[in-house]
């Protein structure tokens, strides 16, 4: 009998749970959810990370690479317009455009990836924080 290998993997936190985040673990804490935590956590985390899992963690081609990071920016879509659905809202779909650009190394620093040219725009975006007005007006 073959054992096949496995990953265990625990988090814990402890966050006010006032704060965007609490109300996040909140959320993907209860049971009334249409999803299960694993599908919750699982499919969020694929979405944003697995591309850079499979160029980092493992031996995968450059071509499985780039496949696995289109499924990501596909599943990314579907969630916007499942974010657009259940909120009413209209995003500019020509910034989702997916093209083909030249190849541009990335930096394995998890701690440079925002500042890889691909990733420029991200820098203007306002940084989130559990003191931003918005959440705390949410959750008072």
């Amino acid at each position: 009998m073959s054992k096949t290998e496995q990953v265990n993997f625990f988090f814990s936190c402890q966050l006010k749970k006032s704060s965007k985040y609490g109300v996040l673990l909140t959320y993907i804490n209860q049971d009334e959810s249409d999803f299960s935590r694993n599908e919750l956590i699982l499919h969020s985390l694929a979405a944003f990370w697995l591309p850079f899992a499979y160029k980092y963690c493992t031996n995968a081609s450059r071509q499985e690479i780039k496949q696995i990071a289109l499924s990501a920016v596909e599943q990314l879509k579907r969630h916007i317009q499942f974010l657009e659905d259940s909120f009413e809202l209209r995003v500019n779909s020509h910034l989702l455009e997916v093209v083909e650009t030249e190849h541009k190394p990335l930096s394995a620093s998890a701690n440079e990836w925002y500042e890889i040219e691909d990733f420029e725009t991200l820098q203007d975006l306002k940084e989130f924080k559990d003191e931003d007005e918005i959440f705390t007006n949410f959750t008072s």
